[in-house]
């Protein structure tokens, strides 16, 4: 996908991506996360953690709501849990899948694929949202959707996320945005206040950290 390319976007599209910088070639720039933002830092294609950056507190989530050796921050472990036995009482069981991933444990993930696929599939080591605990991929237990949009555990999310502080990272409809293809399941802690007002508006991320944050 050609991101940069805007002729064919309408006003609004273009000064959105223009405001978030997607219109930057992130394969000749990077740019240094502001890791004091705390749960509101910026991690993508373009802004990047340092090899030595690792939360403090990352634990291992119970069993109940994962699958084996999954970890996260502790920090938002009660709120996952909260998350998921409130599905449960819904009638859906979800489960932490991909988690937090280490920048070393990214390299190596990163270098076991040859450039083009990697660059195609993964982010660069310092770019994963995985390496900030803040991020993990939350899927229903033991099933497999050809249209994971049409499943009810995804309107779920969508509808209830946010109340818990969480955001769907990756739509399809801000991959011009995010640079990054649809996630169906792919979830990020910003709190209830951030989390709120991206659902509301119908942004991304990278919007909510432009049009909130950038210059404070």
């Amino acid at each position: 996908m050609e991101y940069a390319k805007t002729t064919e976007r309408d006003t609004k599209d273009i000064v959105a991506i223009i405001n978030t910088e997607a219109n930057i070639d992130w394969f000749d720039t990077e740019k240094e996360t502001d890791i004091s933002k705390n749960e509101l830092m910026l991690v993508n294609k373009l802004y990047g953690l340092s090899a030595d950056y690792e939360p403090e507190d990352i634990v291992t989530i119970p069993v109940k709501y994962a699958y084996s050796g999954r970890k996260i921050s502790n920090s938002i472990l009660d709120k996952i849990i909260e998350l998921c036995d409130n599905a449960k009482e819904s009638g859906y069981t979800l489960v932490v899948d991909g988690s937090y991933r280490s920048y070393k444990e990214q390299e190596k993930l990163y270098k076991s694929y040859d450039r083009i696929d990697a660059d195609k599939y993964l982010t660069r080591p310092g770019h994963s949202e995985y390496q900030t605990g803040l991020s993990f991929d939350l899927k229903p237990y033991n099933k497999d959707y050809k249209e994971p949009k049409e499943s009810e555990e995804y309107k779920w999310l969508k509808d209830n996320a946010y109340k818990y502080g969480f955001i769907l990272r990756f739509t399809k409809e801000k991959e011009y945005l995010t640079l990054i293809d649809e996630f169906v399941w792919r979830l990020r802690y910003v709190g209830k206040e951030a989390a709120k007002i991206i659902h509301d508006e119908d942004i991304c991320f990278e919007e909510y950290y432009a049009y909130y944050l950038r210059g404070e």
